[in-house]
């Protein structure tokens, strides 16, 4: 058998294991600078409400876990309206918010000791980073993140008083 013939020959058993191979190896270095697919967005039971002034009430979910709190509100479409997250913060401190792979702008109130501090109206999308934060210069031990126009619809105001109860009975939901 000829050189050439030989080689045809065994380029053709090689040619299915060296595209698997090549296919792991690009894998592996994706994987190792960082490039991965995003979570899935998470739908946390309404666990709380907040009641205003007026005596609406605002259903909410609670993040109150890390990994809760790292991923928010990202990859979900607009919140429905009377429906907000409440990120608690035990001790006070200074907080800082970004929009990273967050689909829909949103309104983000700050509170500390039972009042408003500081509302950051419109948060727009950032679907590429480097993302800017939002937050207010004082400390503050929680934000409720509504969609956006909510806290002007609301008439949300800094020195508003914020008392967010349990809800007697979780309600598990999604979209």
């Amino acid at each position: 058998m000829s050189c050439r013939a030989l080689c045809l020959q065994w380029g053709k058993r090689l040619r299915l294991p060296l595209f698997w191979a090549g296919l792991a190896v690009g894998l592996i270095a994706l994987s190792s600078i960082g490039v991965r697919a995003e979570p899935p967005p998470q739908y946390l039971p309404l666990e709380a409400q907040w009641c205003l002034e007026s005596g609406t009430c605002l259903l909410l979910e609670v993040a109150d876990k890390a990994e809760e709190q790292r991923l928010g509100l990202m990859q979900r479409h607009a919140l429905p309206s009377g429906q907000g997250m409440w990120f608690p913060f035990q001790p006070a401190r200074r907080l800082r918010f970004w929009m990273h792979n967050t689909l829909a702008a949103l309104d983000m109130v700050f509170v500390d000791q039972g009042r408003v501090i500081a509302i950051e109206a419109a948060v727009p999308v950032c679907p590429h980073l480097p993302c800017p934060s939002y937050g207010p210069k004082l400390p503050a031990d929680g934000v409720v993140e509504l969609a956006a126009g909510e806290a002007a619809r609301l008439s949300i105001k800094v020195g508003d008083v914020v008392q967010i109860q349990p809800l007697p009975k979780p309600v598990d939901w999604q979209p």
